[in-house]
């Protein structure tokens, strides 16, 4: 049995809960999935082929019954005794003493419970004191090595930390780690001078649907700068701890679909990669996919049912005033907005479609629902440097939600020891009205350069013909890196 490890002494991890525990008898319907239940029923992707998923804990003390003697314990750990992970097999990755964590297992309940998550399949976990994953259990921030590689496809982490002097080192890695193994990340949101792990570029940052979730991302270096956009998404959960894994286990239910399906995968060069561990994944599966299904699937407006400290709590001014507006067309308080189950399953489940220029045969013509992944984009080496996508709007007035992802590229070197060489290519997003033959009109566009999304939110007029383009940003050298882009064209639903 591995043994707690604290590895620099100077990290202070925040656990992200005050408080009782929130009803979740409604949250399902909030975020989609008694819909998407209603729908498609019993062939909803449960969570059972994920092979194995990680949840990371900051340590609190154990109250253990209130007995004195083992009040002072660190915990971590889910209770494995807990009926809701009745058949689960929890890995003890870090060492812990058999006392367990409320915090913990409060988190385990919403990410793979068999009542309370959304993917109850899930059976294989892997838990770890947050600073032992960080440092030798995992990450290894703590050595020259690289981070170590698992099965696991989805990691959750409510807790947010500062190591003090090593943040840029941890944000570098975990970058990789997601880029490289297609391992998503759902993290807490940014706060104050804990950069960790909300600052990362690759990471699915998570806050509450309150909008109480920070100013953007810390400052840690030229690249990791001050003020991205942080969260990428929120939930309708009281806590960022009980928020996070709401879109850890969405996550991981498409995953499992995209896993499941692969005729969704149709890029026309490359359908499949293998990760460190020698997994398959599959287009519709990897990390950037699954970011952009997510957040072009949520909502910018709720009606929810649930009420989080007796009260109804609703995002109704997305990016109303000047100061809520982030440059990569989020909202600063709620990223992308509230997570949809229903709305991202159906961009994946739409397929992947790809633009005019990597297959010119379907003329780039695209359905309301989709994504495309671009293994090869930025105009060196022959590669293309724009993208173009097109649809028309008949006659009824809709909108549109895109979301256009990439990945920070790290490059850590050949061998066993890790580099940190970080480049942040710069992509652009627009729409553009082309039912005048040889005229488009631009109607929307993002086009932000510290960040590594951009976003649209549109209304469409109806009998247009529209174009969506990728673009590589103006004055962006020639690369070669890939990218994510999802969509649906549907009704705004108020």
């Amino acid at each position: 049995m591995r043994q707690p490890c604290r590895w620099i002494g100077a990290l202070a991890l925040t656990v992200l809960i005050a408080g009782a525990p929130d009803s979740f008898a409604d949250y399902k319907k909030d975020i989609g999935f008694m819909a998407l239940k209603a729908a498609h029923g019993s062939d909803i992707p449960d969570g059972s082929t994920i092979p194995l998923v990680t949840q990371t804990e900051a340590a609190t003390l154990s109250d253990h019954d209130g007995d004195a003697q083992t009040s002072e314990i660190k915990v971590w750990m889910p209770n494995p005794g807990n009926p809701e992970f009745s058949g689960k097999e929890i890995f003890n990755r870090s060492g812990s003493l058999p006392y367990y964590s409320g915090h913990a297992t409060g988190t385990g309940l919403n990410f793979y419970g068999k009542n309370r998550a959304i993917t109850p399949g899930i059976k294989y976990v892997e838990s770890y004191l947050a600073d032992h994953w960080l440092g030798p259990g995992f990450l290894r921030s703590d050595s020259a090595y690289k981070p170590l590689h698992s099965a696991s496809r989805v990691a959750n982490h409510s807790w947010v930390a500062s190591t003090g002097k090593n943040d840029s080192a941890v944000l570098r890695r975990i970058d990789w780690l997601v880029s490289t193994d297609e391992a998503t990340q759902v993290v807490g949101p940014c706060r104050p001078g804990k950069p960790l792990l909300g600052s990362a570029f690759n990471t699915i940052a998570v806050g509450q649907a309150t909008g109480e979730n920070g100013q953007g991302a810390a400052a840690v270096d030229t690249i990791y700068s001050l003020g991205r956009t942080c969260p990428q998404l929120v939930a309708p959960r009281r806590t960022a701890s009980a928020a996070a894994p709401v879109v850890a286990s969405a996550a991981a239910l498409l995953i499992d679909l995209g896993h499941g399906r692969p005729s969704l995968s149709t890029d026309p060069v490359s359908r499949i990669a293998t990760n460190r561990n020698g997994d398959t994944v599959y287009n519709a599966e990897r990390s950037e996919v699954i970011k952009a299904a997510l957040m072009a699937g949520a909502d910018r407006i709720t009606n929810n049912s649930t009420p989080i400290d007796g009260r109804m709590v609703d995002i109704t001014d997305y990016r109303a005033k000047a100061d809520h507006q982030a440059a990569n067309g989020l909202d600063r308080r709620y990223g992308a907005g509230q997570v949809n189950i229903e709305h991202s399953y159906q961009i994946l489940a739409g397929g992947e479609q790809n633009s005019s220029e990597d297959q010119p045969a379907t003329s780039g013509v695209i359905e309301p629902y989709g994504f495309d992944y671009d293994p090869a984009f930025g105009g060196e080496g022959g590669n293309n440097s724009s993208a173009s996508y097109f649809f028309t709007v008949d006659t009824e007035t809709r909108y549109l939600w895109a979301a256009l992802v990439w990945n920070i590229d790290i490059d850590a070197g050949v061998g066993p020891y890790f580099v940190d060489t970080a480049t942040l290519y710069d992509l652009d997003l627009s729409l553009y009205d082309v039912t005048e033959k040889g005229s488009p009109r631009l109607v929307a566009s993002s086009t932000a350069q510290k960040d590594n999304t951009e976003n649209l939110w549109v209304g469409l007029e109806k009998s247009r013909k529209y174009m969506i383009q990728v673009k590589s940003g103006a004055g962006q050298a020639s690369f070669e890196w890939d990218y994510a882009l999802a969509w649906r064209i549907g009704e705004q639903v108020e």
